[in-house]
Formats: structure tokens, sequence, C-alpha cells
């Protein structure tokens, strides 16, 4: 089944000159460029010179009014701005000058694919931020990048096990009263109505 896209681009001749590239290749659909055509289009393609005002407010607008992720084709790129890119619903990220037919769809299936693809310049540099935030916020005030305290993802995974009570407390060295306090702060915060509730959640949310 070929996957719809959209290409979106400030400069018409460089969006007519992508979709030229892609319109004949048999894994993508091209759509018209009007997204009020009634087509939802599975993966957007956002050609941009750089990660500016208008880039991130035309990927704004398509994570506000689409279903679908994002493919970010760009002739320049800092790390700093990966984090708005991926808010903004970006899944897989190419230079322009490296951005071969054969790559953008294989980009294009990735992101479709739930799966995500960056330079490997950005991915170290994405790393680097990733271990500076654990070092410096999340590490010294006890918590994980999934949103639990180290002792809550613990309790979490233990509770997930089968074990009871008794049994998590006594395997994460905590009282039974520290047990049921941390397990009634994760269903209070997350809505959850009981211990299973909450483990079935943890599971589903990849939080343990």
């Amino acid at each position: 089944m070929r996957i719809p896209v959209r290409v979106h681009a400030e400069d018409l001749i460089l969006e007519a000159g992508v979709t030229s590239h892609l319109r004949t290749r048999p894994e993508v659909e091209i759509l018209a460029g009007d997204t009020q055509d009634g087509r939802p289009a599975a993966v957007d393609l956002v050609v941009a010179e750089t990660l500016n005002t208008p880039t991130l407010q035309t990927l704004r607008k398509l994570q506000a009014s689409v279903s679908g992720v994002s493919v970010l084709l760009i002739g320049r790129m800092e790390a700093a701005g990966l984090p708005a890119a991926a808010s903004y619903g970006v899944r897989a990220l190419l230079y322009r000058n490296l951005a071969t037919p054969d790559r953008i769809v294989a980009a294009v299936v990735a992101a479709a694919n739930g799966e995500g693809v960056m330079p490997g310049d950005l991915l170290g540099d994405l790393l680097d931020q990733v271990g500076r935030l654990h070092q410096q916020v999340l590490d010294p005030h006890g918590l994980t990048v999934k949103g639990l305290t180290t002792r809550e993802a613990q309790i979490l995974e233990l509770a997930s096990q089968g074990y009871d009570t008794a049994g998590i407390a006594r395997r994460a060295g905590f009282s039974e009263r520290t047990v049921k306090t941390l397990l009634h702060g994760v269903m209070v915060r997350y809505g959850l109505r009981n211990r299973t509730h909450a483990v079935a959640h943890a599971i589903r949310e990849g939080l343990v």
C-alpha cells in the first residue's frame, strides 16, 4: 500500500522539484499541495533551509490539523533545535545536500512505521543532551526521563513481576508503608484506579 505524502515548502520551485522526484516512486503517493482537498497525508514532508520561525509555524500547524507525522528535509540544523522539532511531530530528519530520492523515501517509510531517522552528527549531540539532562536535572532530584522517580519505577517493575506489597518492600529495601505511599502517588498523578491499573498503564506506556 502506497504511503500518502504531502510536500510543504516556502519555495514553490523547490517544492515542485521534490514532488517530481517522488511522484514516480511506488512506495509513496504524492497528494496535492492544498491541505483542504480532504485527503489526509500519513506523512508530511517539510522542506526548509533552517528551523526558523516560519518552519516551526508550519510544523505546529500540521501537528494541530492532521494525525500524521512529519519528515523534515532541511539545509542546516543545530542540535539545540531537535527538541522543538520533535515536539511538533518530526519523526525523521534529513540534510538536503544528502537527500537522494531513495533516502527521502526510506525516511518517509520509517516515519510512517513509527521509526526515527536522524543524521549521525545530530544523534551524537542529542545523546550528549540526554546525558546532561540526567546529570544536571534528573539524577539530583531522583527522577527519570519517563516521569517517574527511580523508586517509583523500581516498585512498579517489581509489581509487574507479580510481587505483593511485602515482597516489593523486601526486594526494594523499603517499608511496606513506603511502597503503598509511592504506589498511591503514581495512581493519583496518572488518574489510575488501583495497583493493577497502575501496572497495566506503566507497561502500556513503556514506563517500566
